[in-house]
């Protein structure tokens, strides 16, 4: 990424949608690797690059909350299903639910013991979803909606502008083919410089012949000389700009 492709995309992911609680580091780990990934040419690789950062920041970020949307369900559920089986006098009924409720929780949480109570009361594997915790998702259901649909768009967004990249990279690859690669070309292809390097060898080549056309009609040899010299330096080329 050159100079100028890289302020662009500072400006671009200069406020990041890191809210309280999340990581800035988390964020900016996912930026560097999607951009070593695709390594945007333009504004628009950028846009799109920064569409899958964000759009994949909310799956990664929504993924947990609705995690805990479900336990919460389950632990309801699990309370209710106990209740319903105690048959004690009810006049210590509501400490008697307090107590349960943090057997309950404790259990969802990973809680050993509190697995251990749980499953002598229901039965080993009655951690999960049942009618009661089914009946909990259904009476809050407005927060299940917002998170699967926050989700189910970020990942459409995210695939969306994964397809669009792929194709504007596959187009400017076409275009690279059809300029006869020079030999160098070839050689920087052959020791993995990447398509970044290739580009930058193209559009200088292009450049320098554009240059040669006003100042006159250059020879063969001279025109391959100049070529090739300024095709082995691409960041040379770049500080000329």
């Amino acid at each position: 990424m050159d100079s100028e492709t890289g302020e662009t995309a500072k400006a671009l992911f200069r406020h990041p949608p890191v809210h309280a609680g999340q990581s800035l580091d988390e964020y900016f780990d996912l930026v560097e690797a999607v951009l070593l990934d695709y390594r945007p040419y333009s504004y628009r690789e950028l846009a799109l690059v920064k569409q899958i950062v964000n759009a994949e920041w909310k799956v990664i970020t929504f993924g947990p909350v609705q995690t805990e949307l479900l336990n919460a369900a389950i632990g309801k559920g699990l309370v209710d299903q106990i209740s319903d089986r105690d048959e004690r006098p009810s006049e210590d009924r509501p400490h008697r639910i307090r107590a349960l409720r943090r057997i309950v929780f404790g259990g969802i949480t990973g809680d050993p013991a509190m697995i251990g109570l749980l499953e002598k009361e229901l039965g080993v594997g009655c951690l999960g979803l049942s009618v009661y915790s089914a009946r909990h998702i259904v009476d809050d259901v407005r927060p299940h909606i917002f998170v699967d649909n926050t989700m189910n768009e970020a990942q459409r967004s995210r695939n969306s502008a994964i397809q669009q990249l792929e194709k504007l990279g596959e187009s400017r690859y076409q275009r690279i083919m059809q300029q006869k690669p020079t030999a160098e070309d070839i050689r920087a292809l052959q020791s993995n410089l990447g398509v970044l390097e290739y580009v930058k060898l193209s559009i200088a080549r292009t450049r320098f012949a554009k240059e040669d056309s006003t100042e006159g009609a250059p020879t063969a040899d001279q025109a391959g000389s100049g070529a090739q010299s300024q095709a082995i330096d691409p960041a040379k080329t770049t500080e000329q700009k």
